[in-house]
């Protein structure tokens, strides 16, 4: 009997850590994203989640295909921020700083975990964890799609984004330690061509639970406080500080260059270029290459 994630027993876990989410799960669905935009269309409240085994036309940022299979795990969230339009960018950082805070504490070497700015979690293997905005109707869909175990076949990715997987970099007693209730935690990394089973399964329950009140508590300090309140902690755990880098438009048209020197207060990524001049690029329909 194929096992499938129990939407029920991760939302009795999330009630007792006081979460408000309210979790619809899934084996297979096109998109978890268009599942949270249906869910803004008909006047859902903030904290819907849907989560799947596997996405069969998922998308990431700019609408780029999201390659979805067995093995890992895929959920969006709906939330109804009432911020200021000028914090808005900064949502993304601020909620992939909250994953990586959750995935850090499943691994040997939690400093491995990094943040490459935006929003994609990575290691030095490659990336763990991408993660989409979209703002629909005065609502924030956030779609987050996290590399658990290998997939039966690897996307081809010509040598970018290359994928890196929870799985290998696990920590088997700190996983353990995080297991309270409901969840039971077997780390078992699957082999090439294999379904998740129940133990897999489970584990991937734990890890919903745990990016969900790690996204809970850092969303609720964002809209208080800001991004400011997170920079010092992002930064210690960013990805491209003293890294040159090139920010380019949908359509590749070059918009900055120079090194990283840092996170801004505002999420902004901080360039400083080769004349010393500093620019903060903000979020948004850009990329990094």
């Amino acid at each position: 009997m194929e096992v499938v994630l129990d939407a029920s027993a991760i939302s009795a876990h999330l009630r007792l850590s006081g979460g408000v989410w309210d979790v619809h799960a899934f084996d297979s669905t096109a998109s978890t994203n268009v599942l949270v935009k249906d869910a803004i269309a008909q006047g859902a409240s903030e904290g819907y989640v849907a989560a799947a085994l596997q996405q069969v036309a998922g998308y990431g940022r700019q609408g780029r295909t999201w390659v979805s299979p067995y093995g890992g795990l895929y959920f969006s969230l709906l939330l109804h921020p009432d911020v200021p339009v000028r914090q808005m960018p900064s949502i993304g950082p601020a909620l992939s700083f909250a994953v990586r805070e959750a995935l850090a504490d499943y691994v040997h070497d939690s400093d491995d975990v990094r943040i490459k700015w935006p929003n994609d979690v990575v290691c030095s293997a490659g990336k763990l964890c991408g993660m989409s905005c979209e703002y629909v109707d005065h609502a924030c869909c956030i779609g987050i799609g996290i590399n658990v175990f290998h997939p039966e076949q690897a996307a081809e990715v010509g040598g970018k984004n290359t994928p890196a997987y929870l799985a290998d970099l696990m920590d088997p007693v700190a996983a353990q330690s995080l297991d309270q209730v409901e969840l039971p935690l077997h780390p078992v990394v699957a082999g090439p061509g294999e379904r998740p089973d129940a133990d897999q399964v489970r584990l991937m329950e734990r890890i919903l639970v745990s990016a969900l009140e790690s996204i809970g508590t850092v969303y609720g300090l964002w809209k208080a406080h800001g991004f400011a309140a997170l920079q010092e902690r992002y930064e210690s755990h960013a990805a491209l500080i003293g890294t040159p880098v090139t920010i380019a438009a949908i359509d590749d048209k070059v918009l900055a260059a120079g090194m990283v020197e840092g996170i801004d207060p505002d999420g902004c990524l901080v360039l400083r270029a080769a004349d010393g001049t500093r620019t903060p690029i903000s979020s948004g329909e850009i990329h990094l290459r």
